[in-house]
């Protein structure tokens, strides 16, 4: 059985905080760690005790700003799972997301990164563009499951996976480097070299 830890990009904004972790709070297994970590703000400790799913979580801090790269490594850093999973606050997540994405590393021994089908994204990951409040969401995730089912897609190029939500295998990160996850992120070609022509392939399945 695979260990699992998530990450939560926190760059302010308790409020979007509030949506993600209620909505992992509702459709992730307890036993899948949950690590906050925080860009360079503080959390008000009487309001954030407020918040879905709050003695599940870990706190990681930063005195400053460093971007969303910079959390990833932290979170490759401090935990030890076999997959981590990189979340922007504000992100809600629907039932089996998880598994769905799970799924999608599994289908082939070569997936290393997979992210999902959404609602608000740059690229072609943008299968519903329509859907807003919560109510929507839900409806779109069942009408995702019913249209794309257990369908896995690759994204070229590769950096294009939107950093909203991705989840990644130990073994790609350690190829990488670790100290470095910018590298991770934008999929330069001297990664892509380093890490051969099928180590990472990108899945899109549906969230």
């Amino acid at each position: 059985m695979k260990t699992i830890s998530i990450g939560i990009y926190v760059d302010g904004q308790l409020e979007r905080l509030r949506w993600t972790l209620g909505s992992l709070n509702a459709n992730t297994p307890q036993d899948v760690e949950i690590l906050l970590l925080l860009d360079g703000v503080a959390l008000n400790e009487t309001a954030a005790r407020t918040l879905p799913a709050w003695n599940r979580v870990k706190l990681s801090t930063t005195s400053d700003a460093r971007g969303v790269a910079a959390c990833f490594n932290r979170l490759a850093s401090q935990t030890e799972t076999d997959v981590l999973v990189l979340l922007e606050s504000g992100v809600q997540v629907a039932p089996g997301w998880l598994d769905r994405l799970l799924a999608a590393l599994a289908s082939d021994p070569h997936n290393g990164l997979a992210g999902p089908s959404t609602n608000n994204s740059w690229n072609e990951q943008c299968a519903f563009p329509r859907c807003g409040n919560t109510a929507q969401i839900l409806a779109t995730a069942n009408e995702a499951a019913r249209r794309f089912g257990s369908e896995v897609r690759t994204l070229d190029p590769l950096y294009s996976v939107g950093d909203f939500c991705y989840v990644v295998r130990r073994e790609v990160v350690e190829a990488v480097g670790a100290q470095d996850p910018r590298a991770l992120l934008d999929l330069s070609d001297a990664v892509r070299q380093k890490l051969g022509d099928a180590a990472v392939v990108l899945g899109c399945a549906v969230d």
